[in-house]
């Protein structure tokens, strides 16, 4: 059909539209419309079609530089099993591995922690403590155990965190349980199991304070 000249009249909207099938290997960008809408919405595609794609063949979506559940506090789910292709990397903005352990009472960020108590960890007033669990953490990369149960209390096992400390400390130092619950100390010569991690920070008082360590290496 040709049409010649000016169109003049109304459009209605349409109840339904046609969508054709594809499954061929080839990149489509994705349509969207405006996320507050209501009523009708006008469909869009993305200018520049490098951006957001998808491959029906390869069920593969390319082009996705975030994806958010709303906030930083909401949890989302992901199902299946993942892994990373060549050349690639999970990059994070913290730096420890944690996992949530039972805890008896609440603990503060850096407090030393041993296996131990009514629950699953607690302080320790044994100096070079050999139960020693971990850091209280609150800002891990990676966190394990989401569904522990009772006070859920997040302990760095892994990596750079925060530690209560008493006494001076200099950097390559190795921490160990002190005999001031939750707080850690220096000991070059520690025993088997001691050793909480070697600090990176550095503190030159005898007070009670706090330290950048990176637990977990002995």
């Amino acid at each position: 059909m040709t049409v010649t000249g000016q169109i003049t009249g109304t459009i209605d909207n349409s109840d339904n539209i046609n969508i054709d099938e594809k499954n061929d290997n080839v990149a489509y960008q994705v349509t969207f419309s405006t996320a507050n809408g209501t009523g009708y919405q006008r469909q869009y595609i993305d200018t520049n079609n490098s951006h957001f794609t998808y491959n029906p063949s390869t069920q593969t979506l390319s082009g996705v530089r975030g994806l958010s559940t709303g906030g930083a506090t909401t949890t989302g789910t992901i199902t299946g099993r993942w892994s990373l292709a060549t050349n690639s990397r999970f990059e994070a903005t913290y730096a420890d591995l944690a996992e949530y352990y039972e805890g008896d009472v609440e603990y503060e960020v850096g407090t030393v922690l041993v296996f131990g108590g009514d629950k699953e960890v607690t302080t320790t007033d044994t100096k070079g403590d050999t139960r020693v669990a971990g850091v209280v953490s609150d800002q891990s990369a990676y966190t394990m155990n989401q569904d522990c149960p009772g006070i859920k209390t997040l302990v760095a096992l892994q990596g750079r965190v925060p530690v209560k400390v008493i006494g001076p400390v200099a950097k390559g130092d190795m921490i160990v349980a002190s005999a001031i619950p939750g707080y850690g100390m220096v000991d070059n010569n520690p025993g088997v199991g001691q050793v909480i991690g070697k600090a990176v920070g550095t503190k030159e008082d005898t007070e009670r304070g706090t330290v950048e360590v990176v637990v977990g290496r002995v």
